[in-house]
């Protein structure tokens, strides 16, 4: 399990919950300032933690690839919240940022649906799976989606929020997407690629069963 987020891992707790409860043995991956308040939440036998720093150390090259190659594949008109943050001056002060993104400028980019898996392609040359399983679960846009594209990793992504489909290409491919409704199933094939996608509860939303709350029309 990868997860980067407090957000991550609200969407991903009942997946987690119920793998732990069925004897599945468990790795979860955490960044640090969140380790032990994630741990104590879950407080579940047959899960072994570690630090998400640690499982990155060293990959500094293959993430810089990895960003380079996703603006060069990614042309403008991916979306609007795309061609906002590949602007040069979203980055003050980051040489690398702003060479990234000239060059960008001139690539004529890949069409929409086959960004990640190009991306996956070259990026995959230069990465081994640094992960102790050779399947990891994650939410729709992770922080480490340049570890995600090594060769012979299985990767089951999880809907995070509803605009991660048509915002920007998440960097990888998955084996298996899970979503929310067939809307969200059809701009996920269209814009990131993969082709085994889902409809099932959204996770993320269930606050409103939990908190036994009443539901109102969008007209009361």
């Amino acid at each position: 399990m990868l997860v980067d987020s407090l957000i991550g891992y609200y969407a991903l707790e009942p997946i987690i919950r119920e793998l732990a409860r069925r004897g599945c043995r468990l790795h979860l991956f955490v960044p640090t300032r969140i380790q032990q308040r994630l741990l104590s939440l879950l407080a579940a036998d047959g899960i072994t933690d570690y630090s998400l720093e640690d499982i990155g150390a060293g990959a500094g090259f293959v993430k810089r690839l990895h960003r380079l190659l996703r603006q060069l594949f990614t042309r403008p008109s991916f979306s609007f919240q795309y061609r906002l943050l590949s602007q040069p001056g979203q980055h003050p002060g980051s040489l690398s940022y702003w060479l990234t993104a000239q060059l960008a400028r001139l690539s004529p980019g890949l069409p929409h649906a086959r960004v990640n898996g190009a991306v996956s392609r070259i990026v995959g040359w230069f990465v081994r799976n640094p992960f102790p399983t050779d399947v990891v679960l994650t939410v729709s846009r992770s922080s480490m989606a340049h570890l995600l594209c090594a060769p012979g990793l299985r990767v089951v992504t999880v809907l995070e929020s509803w605009d991660h489909p048509v915002k920007w290409p998440v960097g990888h491919r998955s084996d298996a997407v899970f979503v929310w409704n067939e809307g969200l199933a059809e701009d996920w094939r269209g814009y990131q690629g993969d082709r085994d996608v889902v409809v099932t509860f959204p996770l993320k939303l269930r606050y409103w069963i939990e908190r036994n709350l009443p539901v109102r029309s969008v007209g009361a």
